[in-house]
């Protein structure tokens, strides 16, 4: 895959397609592994993305995810350390 065929849509198919009902982060040198792109290029699709968030440990999953999965509290103590990007 090269650069200009790598977006955020990608990586978010990407993300939902390997989530488990425990755990949706997913490693960010993962996706450059699995999907054979360079780990600087998924930071950029990242960053530049308005779908996709990022955690304390740098891993990764898509908005609409986090809203699911994440308990309400958890969401709240998050939103006060300022975790999520």
């Amino acid at each position: 895959m090269t650069e200009n065929q790598v977006n955020g849509k990608a990586i978010e198919k990407y993300i939902n397609t390997c989530i488990s009902s425990t755990d949706f982060w997913i490693d960010q040198e993962q996706i450059a592994n699995q999907m054979d792109i360079s780990l600087d290029e998924v930071k950029t699709v990242v960053k530049n993305s308005q779908t996709i968030v990022v955690n304390a440990e740098g891993k990764i999953t898509t908005r609409e995810l986090y809203r699911k999965q994440t308990p309400f509290f958890n969401k709240l103590i998050n939103t006060l350390k300022n975790r999520i990007d």
